[in-house]
């Protein structure tokens, strides 16, 4: 089973993407506050990490592109907003997928799939 941690402070979109995770043989671990990102993710060992972009306290992209520098092995990464977010700081922010809200979560599935294989 896949495990993916779901980085957003949205609770009932963290409660959405955990039920069709789940309903499609993933484990997930959710994270509503940025603050814990780093240790949730030494802690968990996720396969793979879901985030949105704006997270009320900090913003994923940078959230992202630290994570990105620090670790040489790092974790794929998909980014996802509703909001007004320009190519330049997803490619800047080095994650592997971006995706607008809504989001089909068919494509989402497929798109998590392809990244852990």
């Amino acid at each position: 089973m896949t495990t993916v941690l779901v980085v957003d402070d949205d609770l009932d979109l963290l409660e959405m993407v955990t039920f069709v995770l789940t309903a499609h043989n993933f484990q997930v671990h959710t994270l509503a506050r940025c603050k814990a990102f780093f240790e949730t993710v030494s802690t968990v060992k996720p396969e793979a990490i879901l985030m949105d972009v704006f997270l009320g306290e900090c913003d994923g992209r940078d959230l992202c592109r630290q994570y990105k520098s620090a670790d040489s092995e790092s974790l794929p990464v998909v980014l996802y907003s509703a909001g007004d977010v320009s190519s330049a700081s997803v490619e800047e922010s080095k994650a592997d997928i971006f995706l607008r809200k809504p989001f089909d979560v068919n494509i989402l599935i497929q798109r998590l799939r392809s990244l852990v294989r």
